[in-house]
């Protein structure tokens, strides 16, 4: 036992050590970074979501990471805080692993490729948050369980009442919905109503309604409290407006049939597998009744609504975490339907050798990254942005927050930066202006554009810049070509065009 804790610290360092050697060596770069980071930020800083400042996700996790910048508000603080979200999920999906039965050295290996996928795609987000809930709530059913009491017909275990971890499990689903209410809901919806599927006669039916109560009373506690506090900071009729009637203005998507057309091979594989694997986790837990695989393809499909309606790379894979679990289950049962799980010991010492080797590699290129790391932030030029600080830039785009800065502080006259990539100057100069610094379509409200226009129309004596070409695809174009057909052309400052009203 004691080496096996050990062997387990030391995996876990060498985790650690990956996330870090990935997540810190990036530059700023990634916007939905810089958003999370600003949203948390706002909210440290006393802000009011929705209120002051726009955003269309439910915000607990912006208060989770609000908390800990009220300790240091740098940018580097959220990429400690994704590090140590994303060592939480692997760690969970090693213990579902465990708790499916799977061999340990075989769970190393396919944890190991799962990581090297998330590898370029880990950060500070609230879709991971929303997967280590998920996460969190596989593990309590399947040990809920393997915990059952005697058993008193077919499928009685399916339907095994224990009101704290029912309860705990509904809590769970309601946090998750307010962190992101789309997948939220869908988590909550399996978490509360799946055992009807397992129901089998009148009394089963009769404990499927108290674990019903049970768990929707857990879902809208949280629930509850965020309502408390919307109505108390006079934000209520502002979280309707961008989280509900303003999701008709979101006019962006990027299909799922992208995934297969323009993705590299594995992704055009796991676009296709994905769907059959839960289908199979599905139908295999239906017809021999394997409460396992219904788990797994039902929580999977909850954690799959991620993908939609942007089907990029970053939110499939986020989709698919939980989904690729249960391929692995498949897998195991796979091989223990054929006898091939109980082979020759050579067989396992093998795998305990690959496994090792993996390991040590890892652990090796984290430590080189990390060093890569250090040399980089030692560069002072790049320490002097005010929140950047411990975080690489580069070089030229050091030079244009701090040209962009001084010019705005130089300014008698308000400054407005139509562009995605407002918030990458805002954070340093600790102001924010609501709606312009996301201004995405869907992220505006039900007024979306033309809001924003008719609010640019009423100002004046204001500056605003916006960049000639190369715009986010996200951006509102309106605005962008109301403000060349209605305002002055008077210079340009790096990348961005200068205009008068």
């Amino acid at each position: 036992m004691k080496r096996k804790h050990i062997i387990n610290t030391l995996l876990i360092i060498i985790l650690i050590l990956f996330f870090a050697s990935v997540i810190l060596i990036r530059p700023v770069k990634s916007l939905d970074e810089l958003w999370n980071y600003s949203f948390a930020k706002n909210i440290a800083n006393g802000l009011v979501p929705y209120k002051d400042f726009n955003m269309v996700q439910t915000p607990l996790f912006a208060f989770i990471c609000g908390v800990f910048l009220k300790i240091t508000n740098e940018l580097i603080t959220m990429r400690i805080l994704a590090i140590i979200l994303n060592t939480g999920i692997i760690i969970l999906m090693y213990k579902i692993l465990k708790t499916l039965k799977v061999n340990s050295y075989i769970a190393y290996i396919c944890l190991a490729g799962i990581i090297w996928l998330m590898k370029d795609y880990v950060t500070i987000d609230y879709n991971f948050f929303v997967v280590l809930f998920a996460l969190i709530i596989v593990l309590l059913e399947l040990k809920k369980d393997s915990c059952r009491p005697p058993l008193h017909g077919e499928m009685q275990r399916l339907l095994n009442l224990n009101f704290r971890v029912d309860l705990f499990i509904g809590i769970l689903a309601g946090l998750a919905i307010i962190t992101k209410q789309t997948t939220g809901l869908a988590i909550a919806f399996v978490a509360v109503g799946y055992k009807v599927l397992t129901i089998r006669n009148l009394e089963q039916f009769k404990t499927f309604l108290k674990i019903f109560a049970i768990r929707m009373l857990g879902v809208i506690i949280p629930i509850l409290i965020l309502l408390i506090y919307l109505v108390l900071n006079n934000a209520m009729a502002d979280f309707v407006d961008y989280t509900i009637s303003g999701i008709s203005t979101f006019t962006n998507k990027i299909s799922y049939t992208n995934l297969f057309v323009d993705g590299n091979i594995l992704y055009k594989t796991l676009s296709v597998g994905v769907p059959i694997v839960m289908i199979a986790l599905f139908l295999k837990g239906l017809i021999t009744k394997d409460n396992n695989s219904l788990l797994l393809a039902l929580y999977g499909a909850a954690g799959f609504i991620v993908v939609f309606p942007i089907a990029d790379d970053q939110h499939f894979l986020v989709s698919i975490l939980i989904t690729l679990l249960g391929f692995i289950y498949l897998i195991k049962c796979l091989l223990e339907y054929v006898r091939f799980i109980k082979i020759k010991q050579y067989t396992v010492e093998a795998v305990t050798y690959i496994s090792i080797i993996i390991a040590i590699f890892v652990g090796a290129m984290s430590v080189y990254n990390l060093s890569k790391y250090v040399g980089q932030i030692k560069n002072e030029g790049n320490q002097t942005i005010n929140h950047y600080k411990y975080v690489p830039i580069s070089e030229g785009l050091s030079k244009d927050v701090i040209n962009i800065i001084n010019y705005i502080k130089n300014q008698e006259q308000e400054v407005y930066i139509i562009d995605s990539q407002a918030i990458i100057y805002r954070i340093p100069m600790d102001t924010y202006y609501k709606n312009y610094d996301m201004l995405l379509n869907g992220n505006l409200g039900s007024g979306g554009a033309e809001k924003q226009i008719a609010d640019l129309k009423n100002k004046e004596n204001i500056l605003v810049l916006i960049k000639p070409n190369g715009y986010n695809w996200q951006l509102p174009m309106e605005i962008i070509n109301y403000v060349k057909t209605n305002m002055n052309k008077i210079g340009t400052i790096d990348l961005f065009d200068i205009y008068s009203k």
